[in-house]
């Protein structure tokens, strides 16, 4: 299938439509690329839309327990890569650069049901550092529906973890959000929801 178009959002809190009505239904791509020697991850935190909220309190919990409540929100990562064919419809194909290998690295995240999902974010991690994610000249890039979309890593506070773009379907399409914010701490969806 030949792109439509390329766009970059270059900068925190540039969006865009990833796929409008009339596109092609097929899988989106999340794919992390870098060159230089040091091990990033790929991460997706994401909620589903077709399961039941959480349930609270001390009786939602016992309905929870006996059944009665579904899992909505999920992480996938190296170890655990999630499932092509049932919930949550998103994985993560491999782990890259281990050992601070550079050259040719990339890890490809596919959304095979991108309509099932809610909201997600696309998170790199640097593995045992604290670095700005800036240096390594890494991007993501989302293609589907004959569109690729880039997010280049470019914020230069030290940390971990950098929640690099959010995909946002709580609407009539789903839209995808430059985020570029950097962290110590592992990141929790409900924060960029």
């Amino acid at each position: 299938m030949e792109l439509k178009q390329k766009v970059e959002l270059k900068s925190k809190g540039d969006s865009i439509i990833l796929k409008q009505k009339g596109d092609y239904d097929g899988p989106f791509h999340a794919t992390l690329r870098w060159r230089s020697s040091v091990d990033l991850d790929l991460h997706c935190y994401y909620r589903l839309k077709s399961e039941p909220p959480q349930a609270t309190g001390f009786f939602g919990k016992i309905g929870q327990a006996l059944g009665g409540g579904g899992k909505r929100d999920g992480h996938i990562c190296f170890s655990s890569k999630g499932s092509k064919n049932g919930a949550p419809w998103i994985t993560l194909d491999k782990d890259s650069g281990v050992g601070d290998v550079g050259g040719d690295n990339e890890e490809n995240m596919h959304f095979w049901d991108i309509d099932k999902v809610e909201s997600a974010i696309i998170v790199a991690n640097i593995f045992s550092k604290k670095t700005n994610f800036a240096q390594y000249q890494s991007t993501v890039i989302i293609s589907g529906s004959g569109r690729e979309f880039e997010v280049p890593l470019t914020e230069t506070q030290t940390g971990s973890w950098c929640i690099v773009g959010r995909i946002d379907n709580s609407g009539s399409e789903p839209k995808l959000i430059n985020v570029n914010k950097t962290q110590n701490a592992e990141p929790n969806l409900i924060e960029f929801i």
